[in-house]
This record gives C-alpha cells, sequence and structure tokens, in this order.
C-alpha cells in the first residue's frame, strides 16, 4: 500500500487536491492509520504523482483535461483603419471589372466616385471637402516611384458618398495608394484601400510621337 501526500492547486479555475509525494507506506514513520496527518491519504498502487483528488468519494484519478481553447475573435475587416474606400463608377474613363484599373485619355476630365464603409458594408455619412489626393507616378509593375513629383486630384466626401476630378497632363502610369491616401491623416481618422492604378494614355488621334 502507498501512501500520498496532496496539496490544493487550481486546475483550470477549479480547485483540486493534487499529490505532490508518493511512498510506500512502510516509508512513513509512525503511521498511524487512525491519525493521518493533514493531506495524506492512503492510496492504489497504480496512483501518479498529479492525479487529483477526488473530495467527494476519496478515490485518485489524472488531473482533468484542459477546457477546449476558445475560437479566436474574428479578423477585422478594418484592420485598425476607420473606414474602407470603395470605388464604383468612373465617368471620363474606363474602369476594370475589380474596380482596380483605370484607363484615361490624356487631357480629358475624368470623375471617380465611390463610398466610405464601417466594418459590415454600411455606408458611412462622412463630410469632408475639399480634399487633395495624391496621385504618384508608378512603374511598370504598378509601384509608385519614390522621388517623382506626385499629381493631385481633387476630391470630396458627402454623406459618405467620395468623388475625385483629375485631369491628366502627361501620360504614364499612376498610382492612388493607401498610403498616399493616409499620408497626412490622424490615427482614428485613416482610411483603408486596396488601392488603384490609372493609365495615361495618349489620344487616339494624336499619338505622341516616338522619342528620338
Amino acid at each position: 500500500m502507498l501512501y500520498a501526500s496532496t496539496k490544493t492547486k487550481n486546475l483550470y479555475g477549479a480547485d483540486h487536491e493534487v499529490i505532490v509525494v508518493i511512498k510506500p507506506l512502510d516509508e512513513v514513520p509512525g503511521w498511524d492509520p487512525d491519525a493521518p496527518p493533514p493531506s495524506t491519504y492512503l492510496v492504489p498502487d497504480d496512483v501518479e504523482i498529479g492525479w487529483v483528488l477526488d473530495t467527494s468519494n476519496g478515490t485518485f484519478a489524472p488531473p482533468p483535461d484542459p477546457p477546449p481553447a476558445p475560437d479566436p475573435p474574428p479578423p477585422d475587416p478594418l484592420d485598425g483603419f476607420a473606414v474602407e474606400l470603395y470605388l464604383d463608377s468612373a465617368v471620363g474613363g474606363e474602369l476594370s471589372e475589380d474596380y482596380s484599373e483605370l484607363n484615361l485619355v490624356l487631357g480629358q476630365q475624368v470623375i471617380v466616385t465611390g463610398y466610405v464603409a464601417d466594418r459590415h458594408g454600411q455606408i458611412v455619412p462622412l463630410d469632408a471637402s475639399p480634399l487633395r489626393l495624391p496621385l504618384l507616378q508608378a512603374d511598370i509593375y504598378g509601384q509608385p516611384l519614390p522621388h517623382a513629383q506626385p499629381s493631385m486630384a481633387a476630391a470630396t466626401i458627402s454623406a459618405g458618398e467620395v468623388t475625385a476630378t483629375w485631369t491628366p497632363e502627361f501620360t504614364g502610369i499612376y498610382a492612388i495608394t493607401q498610403e498616399g491616401i493616409n499620408v497626412r491623416l490622424p490615427d482614428g481618422h485613416r482610411i483603408k484601400f486596396g488601392g488603384l492604378l490609372l493609365y495615361v494614355l495618349p489620344p487616339a488621334n494624336n499619338p505622341t510621337p516616338p522619342a528620338s
């Protein structure tokens, strides 16, 4: 027969008597089964250190399994931004089906519209006018050129509806980026945006002559 010494331990939010020492009974000096030391118990031979005591019936068993981990919270669609900007149409230019690219013609005004929405996709009735929207020159991969002088588009937000107007003065590739939109906005007012590439083409009847 063995004896066990226990201590109270909190396991997964509940207190249990947990075995901390197991010894053969003949190694316990002066063991008196009628007056055992506090928190000591006679136990079967198959118990192991760390098992817990069920005080309701005096039996020992392996510690309980940990509760299942809680499901992680769903990701925030806004990822810390105040609102997200969505585009929906362009007048004077051709917007791609996924709203990520815009073809337009040199010297022709384009008006791009969209809206700002919360994490549930509902329009947020913000008002901001006028705004200056930087268009950065980009390379053939759509990456903004770091030292190029940006062009500026005039933009407004009225009751959450966004309107931006621009007349390109040079052919080339331009990018409206999330970073460019937010460069001067304070925390708590920053706008999430997937980005827009603008391809400014020469007029069909007046192509740009090749460089000499």
